[in-house]
């Protein structure tokens, strides 16, 4: 195996491709959640539930949470 030639080689081996082609679905489904996330903290906070119950609720930061009021 040549210096030059084995980044190609290690990225066309197909198991490698699948643990791209996983990690990309994993990225993609969180941010995915993240925007539901987002989105019931914002129907939350419309009901004027207290933004550190809407934290605890979510997993989002106070920070987030007050970004969105």
């Amino acid at each position: 195996m040549q210096s030059d030639n084995w980044c190609e080689e290690y990225v066309n081996d197909e198991q490698t491709k699948k643990i791209f082609a996983d990690w990309a679905d994993y990225v993609a489904e969180n941010k995915g959640i993240r925007k539901e996330k987002i989105l019931i903290a914002q129907n939350l906070l419309k009901l004027n539930i207290a933004k550190k119950d809407i934290a605890k609720a979510t997993g989002l930061s106070m920070k987030e949470i007050q970004s969105l009021a």
